[in-house]
């Protein structure tokens, strides 16, 4: 996301209007957002692909594990089938 923002910046497709630091919410949505990665990125990365790779081989660790991320992702508030699939597709 970052890369696409600064991108877009580049071409001038996007310009920031205004910073407010003194927003109560942005420290703990930083905080628990990296945190719930971190533990996303362990559950299947580390755990889920690695076992599966070991058992079953590459190709079908990557396929089933973006499908299990996907899948958890579509519990999330305004998720769709597609949203998720996207998901899956980049993980």
């Amino acid at each position: 996301i970052g890369s696409v923002i600064s991108i877009l910046w580049a071409a001038g497709a996007y310009s920031v209007a205004s910073l407010d630091w003194g927003v109560q919410w942005l420290r703990p949505l930083l905080i628990f957002g990296a945190a719930t990665a971190v533990v996303e990125e362990i559950i299947f990365r580390g755990v889920l692909f690695r076992i599966m790779d070991e058992s079953w081989g590459l190709w079908p660790a990557l396929i089933v594990s973006a499908l299990f991320f996907g899948g958890v992702h579509i519990g999330n508030q305004n998720a769709t089938f597609w949203s998720s699939f996207a998901i899956a597709v980049e993980a």
